[in-house]
């Protein structure tokens, strides 16, 4: 290793994650050393999901005041939310469908 990484962190963070850590039989080092790794791999943080290239694009389009708008409503209506629809697939008479089978014990 040939470089240090420097950090504020509160305390009772930094405690938690010491024990954690040491559950995984880890350091603190190695999991942020991980992280790096993981960063590089996915080009993404855990848990946290980046809008494609499309939604970007509408994103700025509506920043700079273009795009269409609409209320809640029109997007419900839109998607047809609020519709009832029968079921595309039904159960055919004399089948175990919605009940549980195994090995009789």
């Amino acid at each position: 290793m040939d470089t240090y990484v420097r950090a504020r962190i509160d305390s009772d963070l930094k405690a938690s994650v010491e024990v954690l850590c040491s559950k995984m039989g880890i350091s603190v080092s190695d999991y942020i050393r991980l992280s790096f790794y993981q960063l590089l791999e996915t080009r993404t943080l855990p848990g946290v999901k980046v809008p494609n290239a499309e939604t970007q694009a509408a994103m700025a389009e509506v920043h700079s005041g273009g795009g269409e708008r609409g209320n809640a409503d029109d997007f419900m209506a839109a998607i047809g939310a609020g519709k009832k629809s029968k079921p595309k697939v039904k159960a055919q008479k004399g089948s175990s469908c919605g009940k549980l089978s195994g090995p009789a014990r």
